[in-house]
């Protein structure tokens, strides 16, 4: 029985190994990435990552709140000032209903919704910019969030196990 927690330990810890190497292997390239990912486990990226007060965890996606001005290009960057300002706000009047959850909810690079909106744009472009950037982002967070949460609910399995080997041998 412990020769299985021991294995599923180690499981744990090659999988995290993995993606963390995964995640700082770059292009070889002599070009630098014009939108390189966010790195989520910087605070900052963030509005919300709570204390774990409650067994369940929402995901927030706020909506769009940059209202870019006409030299703005596609895409607000992640330390927006007025993007940084009013999701907060956005986020306080409509997450509340999630008062009995953990609420996770990063900033992302917003797509500009004037451009994406104007109607001389194909679906093609419009599906191209908010598939790109915005959704590279909310998708990074998830994997982020989702790592959390799988180290998170390791732990809890192990100080089950820990309560029940206490159990049967109180030594």
């Amino acid at each position: 029985m412990i020769k299985s927690y021991k294995i599923f330990g180690i499981g744990i810890g090659v999988f995290c190994l993995i993606i963390f190497i995964v995640a700082g292997c770059k292009k070889k390239e002599n070009t630098e990435d014009p939108n390189p990912p966010i790195d989520y486990s910087v605070r900052a990226n963030w509005i919300s990552i709570p204390l774990l007060n409650y067994e369940t965890d929402v995901f927030y996606v706020y909506p769009t709140v940059w209202k870019p001005d006409s030299t703005d290009g596609t895409h607000c960057t992640i330390t927006n000032s007025q993007m940084v300002f009013e999701a907060p706000q956005l986020f306080d009047q409509q997450a509340t209903a999630f008062d009995a959850a953990n609420v996770f909810a990063p900033f992302y690079r917003q797509a500009n919704a004037n451009i994406v909106l104007a109607p001389t744009l194909s679906w093609s472009n419009k599906e191209a910019i908010i598939g790109g950037i915005p959704t590279q982002d909310v998708t990074g967070a998830f994997i982020y969030y989702k790592v959390l949460s799988l180290i998170r609910s390791t732990g809890k399995q192990m100080k089950h196990m820990q309560t029940n080997l206490q159990v049967l041998d109180p030594t």
